[in-house]
């Protein structure tokens, strides 16, 4: 049998020195395999993204991926990231503003409480409904963060989670500081009646004007301070000028 892994190199050689591809960020980290394509087009290596998500249950035969009963098609060791995402029940969000794909694994469904599952953001805890925070509020004296998002298509939005949120140094400052709920406005993601419209009644009472906007309350949903949004330098710059806010600096 000829060793063809010379082409497989040759090949992900000439892809990866393509300016015509995305940044593919998995669980919120650059991934450093081989990307080709950009949107929902954009192909990956396979083997390195199974690596990254920790799929084991895989197997490769004839230019073809096995995961379970199904079969994905396979160019020189490259696979559809939408196929992929597909067939592992993960989520891929396209943000063509940014130039970049974002791949999550799946997480557990929220529950009644109206708090997002731990892991879905890291290891922090964010609550999805007013009443649940508030509850929190009020039992622990911290005020509400109340964080107003488009997750799935606002890149500010999305650069603030991954550069800000979802970093240990922020989790712990909010772990002691505040009440952390997300109010989303998704384009594309399912999302109950009931939900959107608690999220928009919240969204005028702040007068939201545009995302992503940050405000901090009290349990009795009083704002306090002023608004917030993104700041460029990463959690500690974040955190420094969100307390500023909270007293209304």
């Amino acid at each position: 049998m000829r060793d063809f892994r010379w082409l497989h190199a040759l090949f992900l050689a000439v892809w990866l020195t393509s300016s015509a591809f995305a940044n593919v960020y998995v669980k919120n980290k650059l991934f450093k395999g081989g990307v080709a394509g950009k949107g929902a087009a954009t192909t990956v290596e396979a083997e390195s993204m199974l690596k990254v998500l920790e799929v084991q249950d895989y197997r490769i035969e004839d230019e073809q991926l096995l995961i379970g009963e199904k079969v994905l098609k396979l160019e020189a060791g490259m696979v559809s990231l939408k196929d992929l995402t597909d067939a592992l029940g993960a989520k891929m969000v396209v943000n063509s503003s940014l130039g970049t794909v974002d791949v999550y694994q799946p997480t557990a469904k929220e529950g009644e409480s109206g708090v997002k599952a731990p892991g879905s953001w890291g290891s922090a805890r964010w609550h999805t409904s007013w009443e649940s925070a508030a509850a929190e509020s009020n039992s622990s004296g911290k005020p509400v963060m109340l964080f107003f998002t488009g997750s799935d298509w606002c890149g500010w939005c999305i650069r603030l989670k991954r550069e800000v949120f979802d970093t240990s140094e922020f989790q712990s400052w909010a772990a002691t500081q505040v009440v952390l709920l997300e109010l989303d406005f998704p384009r594309n993601k399912p999302q109950s009646s009931q939900v959107k419209a608690a999220n928009q009644q919240l969204a005028k009472k702040f007068g939201v004007k545009g995302y992503p906007s940050i405000f901090f309350a009290n349990a009795k949903g009083t704002q306090i301070g002023s608004r917030f949004g993104y700041a460029e330098g990463g959690p500690s710059v974040w955190t420094k000028q969100a307390e500023k806010c909270m007293r209304g600096r």
